[in-house]
C-alpha cells in the first residue's frame, strides 16, 4: 500500500544538490532556483535512537525516532510507528 508522503525537498537547478528543509540559497552553488521534489520508492532506516528523557507534555514514557533515506536520497526525520513499518 503506498502512502501519500507530507515533505517536500528542493533540488537546486544548477548543481543538483538536494536540500531538506528549504533554503533560499543553494548551499553548495549560491544559486537561487530550485525544483521540487517528493519522496519516491521505499524507505531504507538509517539510523534510530530512542529518547528516554521527554520534556514535560509527553504522554508517553520514550520516543524512537530515525533518519530514513528514500529510494531517490532524500533523508528525512520519521517517528516511532513510521519506523516499524519501515523496518
Amino acid at each position: 500500500m503506498k502512502r501519500e508522503i507530507a515533505i517536500t525537498a528542493y533540488k537546486c537547478k544548477k548543481c543538483g544538490k538536494i536540500h531538506y528543509p528549504y533554503h533560499d540559497r543553494c548551499l553548495v552553488c549560491k544559486n537561487c532556483e530550485f525544483e521540487l521534489l517528493k519522496p519516491e520508492g521505499n524507505a531504507r532506516l538509517l539510523a534510530y535512537t530512542a529518547i528516554f528523557n521527554l520534556p514535560w507534555g509527553f504522554d508517553q514514557r520514550y520516543l524512537i525516532i530515525g533518519i530514513a533515506e528514500f529510494e531517490n536520497h532524500i533523508k528525512a526525520m520519521v517517528r516511532s510507528k513510521l519506523i516499524r513499518s519501515i523496518s
